[in-house]
């Protein structure tokens, strides 16, 4: 006796994978902990004005993508802390400096 199990022979390929849209982060928050600081990520500015007026957080417990961007740039993880705790602080907003680019570089002498 022999199995139809042995002889099975698929009917059709399997179904390749699709892939994944880019997450889009506009009108959602994601909230994240880091040692032990609550802390959300939002697309812009409007959207952490919206956060603001539905759950009440402080705007220093509220990234925005391009405020993330800014603080990768720098390059110790001591400062990125340390501005990271004035921004909680003083409910503050990054922003980048307009007057002295590029960020981060070493001190030049003047003229």
């Amino acid at each position: 006796m022999t199995s139809k199990w042995l002889a099975w022979m698929p009917q059709s390929e399997p179904a390749k994978p699709t892939e994944l849209a880019a997450f889009n982060l506009c009108g959602h928050a994601v909230e994240f902990e880091r040692d032990g600081a609550r802390h959300f990520l939002v697309a812009d500015e409007a959207d952490a004005q919206r956060l603001i007026e539905l759950a009440r957080p402080p705007r220093g417990e509220i990234w925005t993508v391009a405020e993330v961007d800014l603080i990768a740039a720098v390059p110790d993880q001591a400062a990125r802390d340390e501005i990271a705790q004035w921004k909680r602080m003083f409910n503050g907003i990054l922003r980048p400096d307009l007057f002295h680019k590029p960020h981060f570089r070493k001190e030049t002498k003047r003229r």
